[in-house]
């Protein structure tokens, strides 16, 4: 007798097989798997966890084309991706530069290979993480795109579901693989410029949010930097930013750095504020030319590609059928570049090292 495979998954598990191992008829089986409000949650939730345990996999696709089918409602031709958003007020997400970048990249990379992109806000007043997960599962999306968050989260969603990756370090739970900017890459990039540039005396001020490993990605070469070079005393980064102009000027006049780098526009203004002026008594180098005064000097992080890189590694992952959570989540980098501008100045001869920065990537 020929099998009748699941058409809507890669596996070669059939509804017949599902049916014997859980003890149900076929039909209730075909139905719990689609999700069919007819079959109790209950029962639902057994039929998914038995089919899970005997290798059944959706295909975000080809159920996309089945749904189709049973509607009678002519294919669309392309799956859909879900981009979850963390702002409270979507109004942050469109205007804040770096998330609205990185969203145009990720957004036309997904419909450069056929997917169309339907956005979601997992802090939409009276969302939960149940309701959420009933939402995605409604709309027939399988592939989750988590877009860089504001602030530290957990997203208690039916992994099991999807095949998800997120950007940047800030989702703590669960562990999913993730694309970020090569943090490590920003700063040296920084500290080679001024090195040719002839400063030898470099302030780092951190913003608040950053996560403990990309505090210490970018505060460890700075340290190390100073102790080649033989800078005495050293000069203490600013794990944060201070919490009034007054601390930030005493730090300026206790360490007397020859140039700052930051992402923190307070840091300019109250650089200015102290009475310096950029770049004749002090050089400022920026970690993010996004947030970045026009013109001035720093690192572009390329957030446009740092959102297709994104799209690029769910959609291996939909191929592979990779779907909860990873129990070897995978980290891809994102190279950025520097851009030369008018923050910074010649103000001596290359400072020489042993070891050239960049090869420490």
């Amino acid at each position: 007798m020929t099998k009748c495979y699941l058409l809507d998954t890669l596996s070669m598990v059939t509804t017949r097989e599902i049916a014997a191992r859980i003890g149900l008829s076929k039909s209730t089986v075909s139905l719990a798997l689609r999700d069919d409000p007819r079959i109790p949650l209950a029962t639902r939730e057994k039929v998914r966890k038995g089919a899970i345990a005997m290798g059944y996999r959706p295909n975000p696709v080809l159920s996309q084309m089945m749904r189709s089918m049973r509607a009678s409602k002519p294919l669309e031709g392309r799956a859909t991706i879900g981009l979850l958003h963390g702002f409270e007020d979507p109004k942050q997400a469109r205007t804040n530069p770096y998330h609205s970048a990185w969203v145009a990249g990720a957004r036309a990379r997904a419909e450069q290979l056929g997917y169309f992109v339907d956005e979601l806000w997992i802090k939409e007043p009276g969302m939960s993480a149940r309701r959420l997960t009933g939402i995605i599962r409604a709309r027939g999306i399988s592939a989750l795109l988590i877009a860089p968050l504001p602030e530290k989260a957990r997203l208690d969603l039916q992994w099991e579901y999807f095949c998800a990756v997120t950007a940047g370090h800030k989702l703590e739970e669960p562990r999913l693989s993730r694309v970020v900017p090569n943090h490590f890459h920003v700063i040296l990039l920084c500290l080679e410029e001024l090195c040719r540039l002839g400063y030898r005396r470099i302030g780092l001020v951190m913003p608040e949010e950053l996560t403990p490993s990309v505090r210490f990605q970018m505060k460890a070469p700075v340290l190390w930097l100073q102790e080649e070079i033989g800078v005495d005393p050293v000069i203490t980064p600013l794990d944060k930013l201070p919490a009034s102009q007054g601390a930030f000027t005493a730090w300026l006049n206790r360490h007397r750095p020859d140039a700052v780098v930051s992402a923190n526009l307070q840091v300019v203004d109250w650089v200015l504020a102290s009475g310096r002026k950029i770049p004749e008594d002090i050089g400022v180098a920026c970690t993010s030319l996004t947030t970045a005064p026009d013109g001035y000097s720093g690192v572009d992080q390329q957030p446009e590609r740092f959102g297709a890189a994104a799209t690029d590694l769910l959609v291996a992952q939909m191929n592979c059928t990779e779907f909860g959570v990873p129990a070897n989540p995978k980290t891809v980098l994102t190279d950025v570049a520097w851009r030369p501008g008018n923050s910074l100045r010649q103000v001596g001869r290359p400072v020489k090292l042993k070891t050239s920065l960049l090869d420490l990537i």
